[in-house]
């Protein structure tokens, strides 16, 4: 009996590490995620010294690139999802072969949301940038995509929705807009995705973003806020083709190769990439077209993948950016139309990093100087970086920065944004100023 156990362990011991031991042959590299793939770790350093990360960083290899991982992830999903009907790590299979990107379930089940300062605090973070755009004579739009589930939620599992059938608990994003909604920059996508729905599936069943047809209606959406004529998609024929390659699908059914239905307007585009494009990812892509519109910059996300085609098609050039913190004093010029598109996931980024553009001055009725818990003055680039903390009760969205220079005072309003070097959970205050001499004071004041 004790030869028994022993043989049997060591079968068990020595088919666990088949995927290990026959890398060299089968080894498996290929990325479902979006993102860059770990390599080989050394034993040592540069300098000859032991890597201490080393056990850490060989895990992460051997997890990304053991044998067979394609078909054994493919293999494991699929039991998952058949025999116990949950949600996977990173995915949430949902009714008729609809998935769903884990990331977004707090929203969903209205958790872990931001507090109302928080949203207040997102409010004024854009409304500061639309003052930038408007005072260059540009026109400024922010746009939050919708997760997938705020548009399709009854293919959710069911039992979520006990949840998100809480409506005394309002999402972010439907915080903001009540917010928001009112301003001739913010465009409140989720309802006008909502009243769209007849008009066909908006969304891909087995990826996390909006379908061509999905983006058709942003784009209109988006147009009609800019103010501009665009050409209109929902008179232009089209096709349905089963030729879309999920990102929630390959995260876990990496094997199957199930392609996902979109839409294919009948549209030709005459718009040209810059030389140094490859990919919708890159984070810098600009276009060249014959638009009868002048000069678009775009500070985005993967959902504007497909919307950049019908954008670049109506502007003469266009940019478009997934640089963050956004360098808005780099990149957006006079009269620029300007689109800030983030997903409603990510909602909660925009209180990390302060947008990387010159303070507007401005003139405050009633001031009240007040003390900050610390505050830093460094230089950035051509810019001096003035960012700090103050105590929990002061208001941030409600904040003036003074800067005396040979005893001239001017004052201007900071992003209440706690910047992460000073903590994640700090009360903070960020602005940028063009380069400030040794000899400026700064000081922190309340308004009314």
């Amino acid at each position: 009996m004790k030869a028994i156990r022993i043989i049997f362990a060591a079968l068990f011991v020595l088919t666990c590490c088949i995927p290990v031991f026959t890398m060299p042959f089968f080894a498996d590299n290929s990325t479902a995620e979006k993102r860059q793939d770990t390599e080989a770790p050394s034993i040592t350093l540069e300098d000859g010294s032991f890597n201490w990360e080393y056990p850490t960083l060989l895990d992460s290899y051997l997890s990304d690139h053991f044998a067979f991982r394609t078909p054994a992830v493919t293999l494991a999903s699929l039991l998952k999802a058949k025999l116990y009907t949950s949600n996977q790590d990173k995915v949430v299979v949902g009714s008729d072969d609809w998935l769903f990107f884990g990331e977004t379930l707090d929203d969903f089940c209205r958790k872990n949301l931001l507090s109302d300062y928080d949203i207040s605090r997102l409010a004024k973070i854009i409304s500061l940038m639309n003052e930038y755009v408007e005072a260059k004579g540009g026109k400024f739009v922010f746009a939050a995509a919708p997760n997938k589930n705020s548009i399709y939620g009854e293919y959710m599992p069911y039992y979520y929705f006990p949840y998100q059938l809480e409506k005394s608990k309002k999402t972010n994003l439907d915080k903001l807009t009540d917010i928001l909604g009112g301003e001739d920059y913010y465009l409140d996508l989720k309802s006008a995705l909502l009243s769209s729905k007849n008009s066909g599936t908006l969304y891909h069943k087995r990826d996390s973003h909006w379908n061509n047809l999905g983006a058709s209606v942003a784009f209109a959406e988006i147009s009609k806020k800019l103010g501009i004529e665009v050409t209109n998609y929902s008179a232009l024929a089209f096709e349905i083709k089963n030729n879309w390659r999920g990102d929630l699908d390959n995260m876990i059914f990496p094997a199957l190769n199930i392609m996902d239905d979109n839409v294919i307007f009948d549209k030709e585009y005459t718009f040209k990439y810059g030389p140094k494009y490859k990919a919708p990812e890159d984070l810098m892509i600009s276009t060249a077209g014959k638009g009868k519109n002048g000069s678009l910059k775009v500070f985005r996300d993967s959902f504007y993948n497909s919307l950049l085609p019908f954008f670049a098609e109506e502007f003469q050039s266009a940019e478009f950016t997934r640089v963050f913190p956004y360098r808005i004093s780099a990149t957006v010029e006079k009269g620029d139309y300007v689109i800030v598109e983030i997903a409603e996931r990510n909602l909660k980024n925009l209180l990390a990093e302060a947008p990387v553009m010159t303070a507007t001055e401005k003139n405050f009725e009633t001031l009240e100087k007040i003390d900050t818990i610390s505050m830093m003055n460094e230089k950035s680039g051509k810019f001096s970086h003035v960012f700090g903390s103050v105590e929990a009760n002061v208001d941030t969205t409600k904040l003036a920065i003074g800067v005396t220079i040979n005893g001239d005072v001017k004052y201007y309003e900071p992003f209440p944004v706690c910047e992460e070097k000073l903590g994640s959970d700090g009360n903070g205050f960020s602005l940028y100023l063009d380069e400030l001499p040794e000899s400026a004071e700064v000081s922190v004041y309340q308004y009314n």
